[in-house]
């Protein structure tokens, strides 16, 4: 007759099996120590400060643009816009950077702090009862999450793209302000005068047919041009010679002032009587209506690959960002899998069949196993069980 166990004997220890249905082992974690510290996050703060800096510091440019005596229409045009585009610039730069660290931090603190399934246990299988329906198993904390190593250099895009974006709002404005350098340097700067005289003197020029307000008066140096004093003679004179000319230009010193009034087709005499070291000239005024054209068309130029530039640098950091996110999440999944394979080691099978009965207790009338007692566990004998008599 079999005796009960001696109670100095160890108790075999007790491994609640899986659960049923499950078919897949928890994932450990990996061994040889404790996982590497993660990444510091990028971007760094610093780049708070880089796109909070660009906004005072194109803005004092456009105040010294702005602060000289006598401004150019190109000063004044970039002494205006330049402060624009760095305020525009500064808040695209602090926003991306916002964005992108918080979508990383995001993604570390799911990889970190992972929620489990809905209707999970402890150790990602089902909530369900113990092995025999005598209560629930416990098995003790969550077991950290497993984040396999990846190659970095695998990722794609590759990270100069960010590099690529963040180098296209000050590239798209260094392209226009070089287009517009480009079309305002190109062609001849001043007409060819029809004379010329220093201080006092007549010059004759020929008005032709339809040249009506097409020749303007000249003075240089600049700064003198409302210290003038004018007239002009002709065949038909008017009482008012000169009219505004409807734009302003001003090249080596020359300014062109007024346009001279010639209604008809004939010869014209200027007769001028100014301060000494003052120049006057008689010039068409096509090839400042040129220069002009050609300098709208370069602010044009300048705005546009400006605010493309603008544009497209967030653009692709934000879509950089985006794609190499969904490409490492790829691949931490595969090598997630290969690491749970083991290489080609086939892993638990699912159980086909009803599960095993429990082990037979130690009375005859059933009752619980006290080996199991610290588990929680109540084992049942099965009914009518026939146990062999003592010989």
């Amino acid at each position: 007759m079999s005796s009960p166990p001696s109670p100095s004997a160890p108790r075999p220890r007790f491994s609640p099996p899986a659960p049923h249905g499950t078919d897949e082992s928890p994932v450990q974690p990996p061994r040889g120590g404790p996982a590497s510290p993660e990444r510091a996050l990028r971007p760094g703060r610093h780049w708070y400060w880089a796109g909070g800096l660009i906004f005072p510091a194109t803005l004092a440019f456009g105040v010294l643009l702005l602060s000289g005596e006598e401004d150019t229409p190109p000063e004044i045009f970039f002494g205006i816009v330049t402060p624009v585009l760095g305020f525009i610039a500064s808040l695209v730069v602090l926003l991306v950077v916002f964005l992108v660290r918080y979508s990383r931090a995001a993604a570390l603190r799911r990889a970190r702090y992972p929620h489990p399934p809905r209707g999970a246990g402890a150790r990602g299988g089902p909530a369900a009862h113990g092995a025999y329906g005598a209560g629930p198993v416990h098995a003790g904390p969550p077991l950290p999450p497993f984040r396999p190593r990846i190659d970095r250099s695998a990722v794609r895009p590759r990270p100069r793209w960010f590099w690529i974006g963040g180098l296209c709002v000050p590239g798209g404005i260094a392209a226009g302000a070089l287009t517009l350098w480009a079309m305002t340097a190109s062609g001849s700067t001043l007409p060819d005068f029809a004379g010329q005289v220093e201080t006092r003197g007549e010059i004759s020029f020929e008005a032709a047919e339809g040249e009506d307000g097409a020749w303007g008066l000249w003075v240089s140096p600049g700064d003198a041009s409302h210290h003038y004093d004018c007239t002009v003679e002709g065949s038909d004179p008017a009482d008012h010679p000169f009219s505004f000319p409807g734009l302003s230009y001003e090249s080596d010193g020359w300014r062109l002032v007024d346009a001279v009034d010639t209604p008809v087709p004939g010869e014209y005499t200027l007769v001028c009587d100014g301060d000494p070291g003052v120049s006057y000239a008689v010039g068409d005024i096509a090839t400042a209506e040129a220069a002009n054209s050609r300098r709208d068309s370069g602010l044009g130029a300048l705005a546009l690959l400006s605010l493309a530039g603008i544009v497209a640098g967030p653009v692709v950091i934000v879509v950089t960002a985006v794609r190499r996110g969904r490409s490492e999440a790829r691949l931490r999944e595969e090598a997630g899998r290969e690491a749970a394979g083991g290489g080609g080691r086939p892993g638990p099978a699912a159980p086909s069949g009803p599960l095993p009965g429990p082990p037979p207790g130690p009375g005859a009338g059933g009752g619980a196993d006290p080996h199991h007692r610290d588990h929680g566990v109540t084992v049942v004998p099965p009914d009518q069980e026939v146990r062999p008599g003592p010989e």
